[in-house]
Formats: structure tokens, sequence, C-alpha cells
């Protein structure tokens, strides 16, 4: 298998767009509508459910664009498999609770088909905003390895709080000291894990 890209293109980067859809009429429109505009898009199509998952274990992609209703199966099985490259989902008009499940389940936004075919007006917009907001994710996952690796360098236990005293961090030497591990800490109520600090000098000294 070939691995993955963990990048995202920049704006002025060829765009690798895996396109899922069965309907000939609606591939070409798409072409059609990529050379017209000039789209940086270079477009992979595929017509199946057992077409796209094969793609997607052998290429890189940036982007995929899902239809729903396929001859073998749903896009919904296509998105399963997409792991960490971003997707839109395609739905006909009048459907628009599958594209809202399709976002549930991992998708970054949704496309309806209308008879006109006036959705492709947005489709630049909609992979444009899909793109940054994958670019936005990736950038908070590196800010937050760079803190944790920060934060395990201090040998002294140290923890970071909300207001309200959930626990957002604490280091290795933090999680040692009270006896649990990081990931039953993070995320909970300092107070729920440990009563007894409501009633400690610390927490009265916090308070004012």
């Amino acid at each position: 298998n070939v691995e993955r890209s963990t990048g995202i293109p920049m704006p002025d980067d060829e765009i690798k767009v895996l396109l899922v859809d069965d309907d000939e009429i609606d591939r070409l429109a798409i072409q059609r509508f990529v050379q017209r505009e000039n789209l940086p898009y270079r477009l992979d199509i595929v017509t199946s459910k057992a077409a796209a998952i094969e793609r997607l274990r052998n290429q890189i992609y940036d982007i995929a664009i899902l239809d729903y209703l396929l001859p073998d199966g749903t896009g919904m099985e296509v998105l399963a498999q997409v792991g960490e490259i971003p997707a839109i989902f395609v739905t006909g008009s009048g459907d628009e609770r599958t594209a809202v499940k399709a976002l549930r389940h991992g998708a970054y936004d949704y496309l309806i088909k209308d008879p006109e075919r006036n959705y492709l007006i947005v489709l630049p917009a909609t992979i444009s905003n899909v793109l940054e907001r994958k670019r936005a994710e990736r950038a908070l996952v590196e800010s937050e390895l760079k803190h944790r690796v920060l934060l395990n360098s201090i040998q002294t236990p140290t923890l970071a709080l909300r207001q309200d005293m959930t626990i957002v961090y604490c280091n290795d030497a933090y999680a040692q000291l009270v006896g649990k591990q990081i990931s039953e800490l993070e995320g909970r109520n300092l107070l729920e894990l440990f009563p007894k600090l409501r009633s400690s000098r610390t927490y009265q000294a916090y308070l004012k």
C-alpha cells in the first residue's frame, strides 16, 4: 500500500480529488465544470464502492467526494474507509437526513444535488472550506503534541485547569503523584476526582 501523505495542499497546489459517482451525466457535468472554471483539481473517478475502497487503499488523495447511491453499496460505506482524508457527501434533493447522518459519521460537509446542477457552483468554496478546516485541525493537533512534549519534560507535577476546574492537561509527574493514568484525568473535573480538595487551603486560596 502507498503511504498516505499527511500534508494538506496549499491553495495554489493541485488538489487530488477522488470522485465516487455512478451517474454518468453527473460525472460529465463535474468534469466540464472543473475544466470550464479552470479549477486546480485532478479528478480520479470511480463508479462503485469496491473501486473506491481499492483506490483509497492504494492512492493518495486530498479530498473525496462521495455520492450516496452506488451500484454495489452506498457512499456511507465508502465514508467508513476514508481514514484521514476529508470527505464531502453528495445526495439527492429531499434526502437531507442522509446528509446529516453522513456528517455524524465523519463527513466534513455535504452537497444536495438539484436538477439544474446548481450545486456545482458552490463546489469550489465547499472544497476550499473543507481543506482549510482539515489544515486547522492538523495545526491544532501538532500544537497539542508540542505542548504535550513540553509538559512531560517538566519533572514537577503540573496540570492546567479550566475555570470550572476541568483538567485540560497534566503531565506524567502529576499522574504518577496521584496514582492515575493521564487518560483518567484529562477532561475530568478535579474536584469530582478528589472531593477532599474542596476543604484544602490551596483550593480556598484559589477561590480568592
